[in-house]
């Protein structure tokens, strides 16, 4: 769970410029939604909770991979993080 809400957090302050004027949070609702579907329930196996909470960090990646390919021009940088998306299946 603290993996999925910091990749949510760096997927909200990526290519964001309201960093630079005041506190980015993720929405409570958003937050809401991941601790819901991540918090273990009874008839939920571990695979099954591994699942989830791949598939939310995906998520989150896809947003940030996608906001480094609208950059243009790009930077050095953001052309490091595409890469690592494409290698970790974003």
């Amino acid at each position: 769970l603290p993996q999925v809400m910091a990749i949510a957090t760096l997927a909200e302050c990526y290519a964001n410029r309201r960093v630079f004027l005041g506190v980015v949070k993720i929405r409570k609702g958003l937050v809401a939604r991941i601790i819901l579907d991540l918090a273990p329930t009874s008839g939920q196996t571990e695979a099954d909770l591994r699942r989830a909470t791949w598939s939310w960090f995906r998520h989150f990646l896809s947003q940030i991979c996608s906001k480094a390919q609208a950059e243009s021009p790009r930077s050095p940088e953001s052309e490091r993080v595409i890469k690592q998306c494409i290698k970790l299946g974003a």
